[in-house]
């Protein structure tokens, strides 16, 4: 018997159409999974009776054409109420402009939260894949005329070339990229994509340069098309060059480095390698010096003072992860932090607050008594300098800055206000 009722059913995407009077006119399986197969139900009967008013009030508001988004309850087949989010759009028939009916998409919150999460978990595996395989991917968007080339560095996706297929065609052609005999397999497959084949393959040179002018090499080019609603959505494929490595895709990330605190030599290598494969990267450089660790140690010893030492690097690790990388390329109780993509303002002042509330939270576990205080200078890649050096200099000024007006604050390196070096 249990397999003839669902149970703890999320509904995720479920979709109807309903009457000016509420009642169903067709829904998809998951809807009827969610609310149970009653032929003509009202969409109103499983709509909680608190909600119910706001409903009716936002549907009968709508105009031609107009739609609506509203969080309220809807009561499962088990009974049970679930919160959901709902898409209400009134339209019309298109023989019939008289009959109107309201389109509804909807999903349960907490259902659509774990579809989420497990959406980010695979684009995250995806792209982990992909910035180690050494190959280009690209889409071809049908209604948007769209064709993008993706290069995959540390699971960023950063576009190559986006435009129509025929620009892209062209310009790969005008810069000399595609040799005489490579031409009608060149064009045979950008026909494949234009023509929406399911799955094709390709297999021409390519004239890449390697330094020393252009060379051809060999290409393998495998691609499919997806549909939906019997129409191509997009096309998607990878090109792969077997006798050109490390051309394309890449990961400089190197955790079992980066998973530890670094020196000097080693903060300027992961930032210049990165550097050297995506221009369009920015860094936050930020020295975090502790105010009052040296009094910590003189008032509880050398051993609680070592433990809180261990806490604070611990915990930056913490902080950054994936993001970028910590060091303590001078001193011991001198740190410094090397974030990737991070440069607003507002960004910064959040991850500056995130990053000292953390370390005060973790120091304070083990010794309630100590509140760390903080001096901290910011410097940013390329808005300082593009030399690693001058900006370490100015992240050293920015510090110091924060220590000469008393300490515990930050201090954002600007040129117009603290100079140039």
């Amino acid at each position: 018997m249990k397999h003839n009722y669902l149970d703890n059913y999320e509904l995720v995407n479920g979709y109807a159409l309903i009457d000016t009077d509420f009642s169903i006119i067709t829904a998809n399986e998951k809807m009827y999974k969610f609310l149970g197969a009653v032929r003509k139900a009202a969409i109103s009967d499983a709509i909680h009776q608190v909600d119910i008013d706001d409903f009716i009030n936002v549907s009968n508001n709508l105009r031609i054409g107009q739609s609506k988004s509203m969080v309220l309850r809807m009561k499962r087949v088990d009974n049970s109420y679930r919160w959901v989010l709902m898409d209400i759009k009134r339209l019309y028939m298109s023989n019939n402009h008289k009959k109107e009916y309201l389109e509804l998409n909807i999903s349960d919150v907490i259902g659509l939260k774990n579809h989420t999460n497990h959406l980010n978990e695979d684009i995250g595996i995806y792209r982990r894949v992909l910035s180690i395989n050494d190959k280009l991917v690209y889409t071809y968007e049908y209604d948007k005329d769209l064709f993008t080339i993706y290069n995959y560095v540390n699971d960023d996706a950063i576009a190559v070339i986006s435009s129509t297929i025929d620009d892209v065609y062209e310009r790969i052609l005008k810069k000399g990229l595609i040799p005489d005999e490579s031409i009608k397999e060149y064009t045979a497959y950008f026909n494949n994509i234009r023509n929406a084949k399911s799955v094709y393959q390709h297999h021409f040179s390519i004239n890449v340069n390697y330094g020393d002018g252009l060379k051809p090499t060999g290409s393998y080019i495998n691609g499919s098309t997806i549909y939906s609603q019997r129409k191509p959505i997009r096309s998607v494929g990878t090109l792969k060059l077997p006798d050109a490595n490390n051309v394309f895709s890449k990961t400089t990330y190197d955790y079992e480095d980066c998973n530890k605190m670094l020196g000097r030599e080693g903060l300027e290598k992961y930032t210049l390698n990165n550097i050297s494969y995506n221009k369009n990267y920015r860094f936050a450089f930020i020295k975090v010096h502790i105010d009052n660790i040296t009094e910590y140690k003189d008032t509880h010893g050398k051993k609680a003072y070592n433990t809180i030492l261990d806490i604070i690097k611990e915990t930056l690790l913490k902080v950054v992860e994936y993001r970028g990388v910590a060091g303590n390329p001078d001193n011991e109780t001198e740190y410094v932090v090397i974030v990737k993509n991070l440069y607003n303002e507002s960004e910064l002042r959040a991850f500056i607050e995130y990053m000292r509330s953390r370390i005060i939270w973790e120091c304070k576990a083990f010794d309630v008594s100590f509140m760390p205080l903080f001096s901290i200078g910011i410097g940013r890649y390329p808005d300082n300098g593009t030399d690693f050096k001058v900006i370490t200099d100015k992240l050293i000024k920015a510090t110091d800055i924060a220590i000469s007006k008393g300490g515990n604050r930050y201090i954002i390196y600007k040129e117009d206000i603290h100079g140039e070096l």
